[in-house]
């Protein structure tokens, strides 16, 4: 490539590091600091080699696998290889949203809103943006990898040396590039920013399943094409293997060189797959801003059903495994047989809350639209119009309301059907769509509080996400390793009962309700009261 692609790029590495100061050193420290604080607490939660032998054969659930990875070492399971199941997959998944949200920024996001034009009108290289985000995003995987394989060892727990930790902080940060180069090439192929973080979320999602498939079936195959399932068989503080670290920074080199290739192909403003050009005169059903909304979210909309539908229909498709799994250990069969429920029913009540958590981000994704047509100085245009505030805030109520309905319905429908196909001795449909429509009070109030946030704190609407994420971690932490149950009492979902191994508790689901309508009424009457574009 010539020279003056890339003229600028140190300067402007520099201005994205002085605009990301706050908000990379707190994704770095806090995924950082959580890391390295896992360590201490799991070798004071289980002590002794009999209290992390009985945790190795809990780890070789169905459920578990297909979220946490095969067990390493299951014979001598120590400190480190605890650690590292429990940790490798889940600390990769947010070091690719850190990654995926801080390409997104400085590349599609910075090029929709402008910026990139007044960069461009300056002594700068047509590939000089791109190289600088990518950079950024290498400097902050490195400097964290380095950070958490020196906080890790620097504790002295036996079996949690150097060269374990700097496997498996190795591994963390060869995620992270990959997934910044992958957002990098979708930024290129997308025509806007919404399009290509969407993209890139559905791409980790489905990397993410292709693992945890080819891990419960045993097909290796599959394993191995996802990052992910190269990332595990590192075998962090037992084998402590680097070839799956070499393919997939070798990847990235790979992926990132593909991505300046079609950076220097790409007009600035358009996409390399350009946007489906729409209709020369509105249709009538868009006189109102509801009929808009849905209009604008139809395409999102069917894109997470689609992704819900094929994700559910998978983990039905398990249902038929379980008993053949359990059977081959000893150990779970004796543990399940003293139990008043069965695996499939306690494999249900995992998958009903994953499908919960899906459709809650589907929700708030929705509703934030709204924040993001006013940032972007859209809403002007209909507020000019007759149209009442409480009225455009509700266009995007509406349907975050609403359309998780039909994604839990239609996901519990593909559950179902799969598993009652692979399963004789499954429960009923009316119980998988209990299990499932219970969860709704929980994500109401998911959206009334985004709806409040938006209303009282604009500024602050993004915390919605950060709360999300908060949930998700104490719903399935708190389940599978153990962690203390406090953990669990600010999130909604703490009070949803878990059917069919739970028997169902109205009150939580009416307090939630009641919770969720308060926070609504709130939101609808401060978006009222406050600035009608508040940036």
């Amino acid at each position: 490539m010539k020279q003056s692609y890339f003229t600028g790029t140190g300067r402007l590495l520099w201005f994205m590091l002085r605009r990301d100061r706050v908000r990379l050193t707190l994704w770095v420290l806090g995924i950082t600091v959580f890391t390295i604080l896992m360590a201490p607490y799991f070798t004071d939660m289980y002590p002794t080699a009999e209290s992390r032998q009985m945790m190795a054969e809990s780890m070789q659930g169905p459920a578990t696998i297909l979220l946490c990875g095969p067990v390493y070492s299951a014979d001598h399971y120590t400190n480190g290889a605890m650690l590292s199941n429990y940790m490798l997959l889940f600390m990769g998944a947010v070091v690719t949203v850190m990654n995926i949200l801080l390409i997104a920024r400085h590349t599609r996001q910075d090029e929709e809103l402008g910026r990139l034009d007044i960069v461009r009108s300056l002594p700068t290289g047509k590939l000089a943006n791109m190289t600088s985000a990518m950079l950024l995003a290498i400097i902050a995987n490195v400097v964290m990898a380095v950070l958490i394989a020196l906080g890790l060892s620097s504790f002295g727990i036996e079996d949690i040396d150097l060269a374990g930790s700097a496997t498996f902080a190795a591994a963390l940060g060869a995620v992270g590039i990959f997934f910044a180069a992958a957002t990098t090439v979708l930024c290129q192929l997308s025509s806007n920013n919404r399009t290509c973080t969407s993209i890139s979320f559905a791409f980790f999602g489905a990397s993410y399943i292709l693992r945890g498939i080819g891990d419960s079936s045993g097909v290796k195959a599959l394993t191995v094409t996802s990052p992910f399932g190269l990332m595990h068989m590192t075998e962090s503080y037992v084998r402590n293997l680097w070839w799956p670290i070499l393919i997939i920074i070798v990847t990235s080199c790979l992926v990132a060189l593909f991505a300046f290739y079609l950076g220097v192909r790409r007009d600035l403003g358009e996409g390399l797959i350009s946007a489906r050009l729409g209709r020369q005169e509105a249709s009538a059903l868009l006189k109102n801003p509801l009929a808009l909304s849905i209009r604008l979210i139809r395409g999102t909309a069917i894109a997470w059903a689609a992704v819900l539908f094929v994700l559910c229909a998978v983990l039905g498709s398990l249902f038929g495994e379980l008993e053949t799994m359990i059977g081959e250990n000893t150990s779970l069969t004796a543990f399940y047989s003293n139990l008043d429920f069965t695996i499939v029913e306690e494999f249900l009540t995992m998958l009903t809350g994953i499908m919960a958590i899906i459709s809650t981000v589907a929700a708030v994704s929705f509703l934030m639209r709204l924040r993001i047509e006013e940032r972007n100085m859209r809403t002007e245009h209909l507020l000019a119009r007759a149209v009442a505030r409480s009225e455009l805030l509700a266009s995007a109520y509406i349907p975050a309301m609403i359309l998780p309905v039909f994604l839990i319905a239609l996901g519990t429908l593909s559950l179902w059907g799969l598993a009652s196909a692979t399963v004789e001795d499954v429960p009923s449909a009316a119980t998988f769509f209990s299990a499932s429509m219970s969860y709704l009070p929980a994500i109401w109030t998911m959206v009334g509080l985004t709806s409040a946030l938006i209303g009282m704190f604009p500024k602050a609407a993004g915390a919605a996400f950060g709360y999300l994420g908060y949930c998700f971690f104490a719903q399935f932490t708190v389940m599978m390793f153990g962690l203390p149950e406090w953990l669990e009492v600010l999130s909604p979902f703490a009070y949803i009962p878990k059917i069919p191994v739970e028997s169902m508790k109205w009150g939580g689901l009416v307090v939630l309700t009641v919770i969720a309508a308060v926070l609504s009424v709130l939101g609808f009457i401060w978006y009222r009261k406050r600035d009608a574009v508040f940036y």
